[in-house]
C-alpha cells in the first residue's frame, strides 16, 4: 500500500478534539484581541472566524450525505429497498444527488423526499453546477476501449468548505492520468472495497488521488476486511463524522462509520 508505514499509531485529534479546540482557541484569542484592541487606539482587530466544518454522515452501502457549514446538502447513491441489507433513512432533502451508476444500489431517485437537482449518467458528465457548488462528473468504463453508456461510472470530484471530494462510485480501475490530473489531490476519497475494483488498482488509484482521508463503501464485511489490512483505520464509534481542512492529517488515514 503506497503511503502506508507499517508499525506507526495515527494520531486521531484531529477528528476527535481539533473542531472543539479550535473554536475554543478562536474564541479566547478574539477575547485577546478585542481587549488588545480597546487599549491601541483605534486600530481595529483582524476578525477570527472558527473553522468551516461538515458533517458526513453514512447511511449504508455507497449512500453518504454531506452537509456543509453553509446547510448545502449533496447525497451519494440511495439505494432501492432490498437491494442491500439495509433501510434508506425517512425525511432526506438533498440539494444535490449524485448517482454514478444505474444499478438498484445506487440509482433510487425516489428515496429523497423533495426534489433535488441530479446528476447521472450523460447528463452528470463533465463540469455541472448546483447550489453554489461546482462538480465534475469522469465517465469511467469496464472497457475503455468500447465506451457503453449502459455501464458507465460517473467518479464525481467537488469542493466543500475547503475540501476537495471525490467519490469513485463503482469504478472499475484504476483513472487515465489525464483524468486524474484534473481531479487533483483530494482530501477526502470514497473508495469503493470488495467489489470490481481489484487491490492493484486500488493502489494505483491512491498514488493518484493522493487523499488524506479514505472513506471505504461496500458491504459491511468488505468494509472490515479492508480495515483489517489496510492498517491506518480509525473508528469514531458513530455514524458520522465532522471535517474540516485545517485538521485534516498529513499522511492518509482510513475513517470506519457505524453502520446505519
Amino acid at each position: 500500500m503506497p503511503g502506508l508505514r507499517q508499525g506507526i499509531t495515527p494520531n486521531f485529534a484531529f477528528l476527535e478534539r481539533g473542531v472543539v479546540r479550535g473554536l475554543s482557541f478562536a474564541l479566547f484569542f478574539g477575547v485577546v484581541l478585542f481587549v488588545l484592541a480597546g487599549c491601541g487606539g483605534g486600530t481595529s482587530a483582524p476578525s477570527l472566524r472558527p473553522p468551516r466544518t461538515a458533517k458526513l454522515q453514512w447511511l449504508g452501502h455507497q449512500s453518504f450525505l454531506l452537509s456543509s457549514s453553509l446547510g448545502t446538502k449533496i447525497l451519494t447513491n440511495p439505494y432501492a429497498p432490498g437491494s442491500v441489507p439495509h433501510t434508506f433513512p425517512p425525511n432526506i432533502r438533498p440539494d444535490v444527488l449524485l448517482i454514478s451508476n444505474e444499478v438498484r444500489t445506487a440509482n433510487n431517485d425516489g428515496a429523497v423526499e423533495n426534489f433535488p437537482t441530479v446528476f447521472r449518467s450523460s447528463v452528470g458528465k463533465g463540469i455541472n453546477n448546483a447550489a453554489g457548488t461546482r462538480i465534475r462528473g469522469t465517465p469511467t468504463y469496464p472497457n475503455p476501449s468500447s465506451p457503453d453508456s449502459v455501464k458507465m461510472n460517473l467518479v464525481f470530484s467537488w469542493i466543500t468548505d475547503g475540501m476537495r471530494f471525490c467519490f469513485l462510485g463503482d469504478v472499475p480501475s484504476s483513472l487515465p492520468p489525464e483524468e486524474a490530473a484534473l481531479i487533483g489531490q483530494v482530501d477526502v476519497l470514497f473508495l469503493p472495497v470488495g467489489g470490481r475494483l481489484g487491490a492493484a488498482d486500488r493502489d494505483v488509484l491512491l498514488g493518484q488521488l493522493r487523499p488524506r482521508l479514505i472513506i471505504p463503501m461496500g458491504s459491511r464485511g468488505a468494509v472490515e476486511a479492508w480495515a483489517a489490512g489496510f492498517g491506518r483505520v480509525h473508528r469514531p464509534g458513530t455514524g458520522y463524522v465532522l471535517l474540516n481542512r485545517e485538521a485534516l492529517p498529513a499522511e492518509y488515514v482510513g475513517i470506519v462509520l457505524s453502520p446505519p
